[in-house]
């Protein structure tokens, strides 16, 4: 294992970009970085760092702290400034303290009951999951998110092999610097002399070239924080930066695969993901899975433990086969691993072409909620588990899709609900999507849209019933191309599901979970004579088949329809 210790440089080592203009009181808070030459291509040309009020007033509040405490703000802030990005969130670099001492400073510059200072909060460190130093976090004016560390420490070691240390000192700026994970992103504004910092002498240079480089050794780097190889990923996809090949070697390496599942808390694995996934799904899920670090993201449980469905092929009823050992097995695992990445494929593809079908006005009204933008492209991914069952902590069944993202990526609740609402339709959204292609295949000018099923459909799935139909043209494409006697294209898919989506915005059908039925339960009881019980759902939703097939049905005919089915009812009893 490489050494980390990183040796203090001489001053006359470390070359510091200037800060050119001042600001005074009243004026525009604005600063100027001289950018560093570089012996490549001689840069001579200024950066403008805007500063917003709230800002300002932080800053100003900061160069008030008694000696010797000092601050440097640090890392994305610095890094957004330089790219003329805004953003909230700011790492305040504590010398000289810890991170909880400067904290308590900054709300003792505020008079109770500190309107100022929303919360205070500590973040323990944790280096058993590469979380070494403790955080002290503020709220801010309402709006700035602040957290406060001292300078990452030289560490000790007694185990060479161990990631953990035994004793840490007090850090300088310059080994914080090499500590930190890419050189653009270990930049210092220094909040007392007014100058931007560049330690490790080419964080300025990275960051005009748009260059992710690791401060040390990659293998140094990531192993100090495996999390570091999502991190890398998400500024790849979020900014279009470019990843060093050292760095992207390294990432492919098995050992960081383990460590990646070993020694990272799954909290912070799924806030990566969830950063990297909102810039770009597709093309993050396509790298994790040419690194083969998709099985350390999306953590399943032993295979032994594990179930399938399968279905029937003369009659598609699903078969579950029950939990035993060997029912699963790690080859299993592996071929549904291997097909991933052919199904986020084509999955793409369909999306591409019905976007290339469409013009943006077509479709301004299919705007999905952002957790479907970010969750669809990703079980798109995982489509190849859809028909796997695991046991969760309460031993209860449940899907291997639904036990990644509640265990492995410890997603919010509603993302977890999303999620199983796509896989849960999916059957009825290919039953749909299928019935709808073989109606073209016989009028290829007219698409006939099967009411009920529709209704039922849109109305299961609520908002998510085009992500589902998406899933389901993916299921489509990938099994028909698997085929030996046909296949099928993504043009075609897209124009199946282009076709069936205007289908059901014309039934006026696309919000069909809002339809409410024509005769509320009392009154419902009355007509037919009921008495409370579980047959009045059952009505109620004979209610709703009714109106999904009849939009402009009136309460007389509903009621006729109804009082039939109570007949058929009676007879089949």
């Amino acid at each position: 294992m490489s050494d980390s210790t990183v040796n203090e440089p001489s001053i006359e080592s470390v070359s510091y970009p200037t800060i050119i203009s001042v600001v005074t009181e009243g004026e525009v808070a604005t600063r100027t970085a001289c950018l560093p030459n570089d012996s490549m291509n001689s840069m001579n040309a200024t950066i403008p760092i805007q500063f917003t009020p709230t800002e300002h007033k932080f800053l100003q509040l900061l160069q008030r702290v008694p000696s010797p405490m000092q601050f440097r703000l640090a890392g994305g802030w610095v890094r957004d400034k330089l790219l003329q990005k805004q953003s909230h969130d700011i790492d305040v670099a504590v010398e000289h303290a810890t991170g909880v001492e400067a904290a308590e400073w900054v709300v003792s510059q505020h008079a109770p009951p500190h309107t100022i200072v929303s919360s205070l909060g500590i973040v323990a460190a944790n280096p058993e999951q590469s979380k070494h130093l403790e955080t002290a976090v503020l709220k801010l004016y309402k709006e700035l998110d602040v957290d406060f560390v001292p300078l990452r420490c030289a560490e000790v070691y007694s185990d060479p092999n161990s990631r953990i240390p035994q004793q840490t000192q007090p850090g300088t700026p310059y080994q914080d610097a090499m500590r930190r994970d890419f050189t653009l992103n270990a930049l210092f504004f220094n909040v007392h002399t007014q100058c931007i910092e560049d330690w490790t002498g080419r964080g300025l240079v990275d960051l005009r070239r748009g260059v992710l480089v690791t401060p040390l050794d990659p293998v140094v780097t990531l192993q100090d924080d495996p999390l570091r190889l999502l991190r890398g990923l998400r500024f790849a996809v979020r900014y279009s930066f470019t990843l060093d090949p050292a760095f992207v070697a390294v990432a492919k390496e098995p050992y960081m695969n383990h460590m990646l599942q070993t020694k990272v808390s799954r909290e912070r694995i799924g806030k990566e993901c969830m950063g990297m996934w909102q810039a770009d799904a597709v093309t993050a899920l396509h790298t994790m899975y040419e690194w083969n670090i998709a099985s350390s993201i999306f953590v399943l449980p032993d295979a032994s433990s594990m179930s399938c469905i399968i279905k029937d092929p003369k009659h598609g009823e699903a078969l579950t086969l029950e939990r035993n050992k060997g029912a699963v097995d790690d080859t299993m695992i592996a071929t549904a691993w291997s097909l991933t990445n052919t199904s986020l494929q084509a999955f793409d593809d369909i999306v591409r072409a019905v976007q290339k079908m469409n013009d943006s006005s077509t479709f301004s009204s299919l705007t999905a909620p952002y957790y479907q933008k970010v969750w669809t492209p990703v079980a798109a991914f995982l489509l190849p588990f859809r028909d796997y069952l695991c046991q969760d902590e309460k031993q209860k069944s449940t899907s291997a899709i639904a036990f990644i993202f509640r265990n492995s990526l410890k997603a919010k609740n509603v993302d977890v609900q999303c999620v199983t609402n796509l896989f849960d339709t999916l059957e009825m959204a290919m039953d749909l999507l299928l019935q709808s292609s073989e109606s073209q295949e016989s009028n290829s000018n007219l698409l006939m849209l099967d009411r009920l099923k529709a209704g039922r459909f849109v109305k299961a799935s609520k908002t998510n019933w085009i992500s589902s139909l998406y899933l389901a043209a993916t299921v489509w494409f990938v099994s028909s191309n698997d085929s030996t006697t046909t296949s099928t294209t993504a043009k075609s898919c897209a124009v199946t599901v282009t076709r069936l989506i205007q289908a059901i915005h014309e039934a006026q059908l696309h919000e069909a979970w809002t339809i409410l039925p024509l005769l509320p339960g009392k009154q419902l009881m009355q007509k037919l004579q009921l008495k409370p019980g579980p047959m009045i759902g059952e009505y109620q939703q004979r209610q709703l088949d009714f109106q999904y097939q009849n939009p402009n049905g009136t309460v007389d005919e509903c009621l006729a329809y109804l009082q039939s089915s109570a007949k058929r009812l009676k007879q089949d009893e």
